[in-house]
């Protein structure tokens, strides 16, 4: 299995780099990242003034234009069955002022534009708000990220459970604070896991994913045949979409039901 990982370090079958010099995403079955900062992300950012993280107009075009190219190799990795883990670090904004019909104007780049547009964040995740914390009381048994979200892992990030309604739980704390979620896109998943990584579990992540995609072995596709789609193919990408949406709305009926009945036993 061939995994890209970008400021993480102790996946065993990984390979690091950054997001400016990284091979394509569908190079790989897995990317892995940990936006923790731009800084960390594209390896070199410069700034105009960086206690107000206000970035140089050179550099923050060159960012823009690297998260829309990784952007769309996000979708294309997704939808030929691969998976990206990012772990969910509190949402870093930088701001660059940018020059059109003789005015300035400003605008910004985050630590998740390589993933989500700042809109499309805010429509799937809402707000992703800061606040520490080490009480993980519910983990979803049946994924298999299972074991390593039972290391129960620190966490400086979260979103409000109501926020993500098109996202499954895998981990949360207190009904409310969700710090853990997946979705499926495609045939492949993006995986959000709670801040704190310890290089120490590394194996064990990549033990997680390897049971994600069933540790498949296929012979590798020659570079030609990546963008093609075999007879009927596109029919049952299709179907599997719309059986993952229906899945993703049989797995909330079952949170809302376990949820019930954890207050029933409260009561008891």
């Amino acid at each position: 299995m061939k995994i890209l990982t970008i400021n993480v370090i102790g996946i065993p079958s990984s390979s690091s780099s950054d997001l400016i010099e990284a091979n394509i995403f569908q190079d790989y079955d897995a990317v892995i990242i940990d936006p923790e900062s731009l800084d960390k992300l594209y390896n070199r950012v410069d700034y105009y003034n960086e206690e107000e993280n206000i970035l140089t107009p050179k550099c923050a075009e060159l960012l823009a234009a690297v998260n829309e190219k990784r952007n769309e190799q996000v979708s294309g990795l997704l939808q030929r069955g691969g998976v990206v883990v990012s772990f969910m670090q509190p949402l870093r904004r930088c701001s660059y002022v940018w020059s059109y019909d003789g005015e300035d104007h400003w605008n910004s780049v985050t630590n998740y534009d390589w993933l989500l547009t700042p809109r499309d964040l805010e429509k799937e995740l809402g707000e992703i708000k800061y606040a520490k914390g080490e009480t993980i009381d519910y983990v979803d048994a049946g994924h298999p990220f299972l074991e390593y979200l039972n290391t129960r892992p620190r966490w400086e990030a979260y979103v409000d459970k109501d926020a993500c309604k098109n996202w499954k739980i895998l981990a949360s704390a207190f009904g409310t604070h969700v710090v853990a979620l997946v979705k499926r896109i495609g045939l492949g998943h993006i995986i959000m896991l709670p801040s704190y990584y310890d290089y120490d579990n590394g194996e064990l992540l990549e033990r997680c994913i390897i049971k994600l995609l069933s540790d498949k072995e296929t012979t590798p596709q020659p570079g030609w045949a990546k963008a093609i789609l075999a007879p009927g193919q596109e029919e049952f990408i299709t179907q599997i979409s719309k059986i993952n949406e229906q899945v993703s709305a049989l797995e909330k009926q079952r949170e809302s039901f376990i949820d019930s009945n954890s207050q029933l036993e409260r009561w008891k």
